[in-house]
């Protein structure tokens, strides 16, 4: 099976076809391995989402994913379809746990914004002494 690997080298399982582009948007879609939501949100951090390349499964670099460093949601879906199986030339579903992230890419507007509020943070602590 194909992985993404983010900017801190941690790597996830993708499910086929497992993301998808569109938009300003990126949605991967993973087994959950041993990591809850909360540890995986931690993971899907502006920093670990500047580059997502997705691997082969003999970790080749098939694509590079830049920009998507705004985290949209995260969900845990229970029994959903994760592949199928051919058992005697008929098609079963496997269904499982899955997380879907969605990540955005932000808005120019929306950068410059990020960037004058620490601008103003830090000449408020200069101004206070701190």
């Amino acid at each position: 099976m194909e992985k993404i690997k983010l900017n801190n080298n941690e790597t996830f399982e993708i499910i086929v076809n497992g993301i998808i582009e569109y938009d300003k948007r990126l949605r991967i879609s993973f087994l959950p391995g041993v990591k809850n939501l909360i540890e995986l949100e931690n993971e899907f951090i502006q920093e670990n989402t500047q580059k997502i390349y997705l691997l082969s499964k003999t970790d080749e670099v098939l694509k590079a994913f830049s920009g998507y460093t705004k985290l949209v949601g995260i969900e845990k879906q229970k029994d959903a379809v994760i592949g199928y199986n051919n058992i005697e030339s008929e098609e079963k579903l496997v269904t499982g746990d899955l997380i879907i992230v969605s990540l955005e890419r932000p808005d120019t507007t929306e950068k410059r914004i990020v960037a004058l509020e620490e601008t103003v943070d830090t000449l408020t602590l200069e101004i206070l002494g701190m």
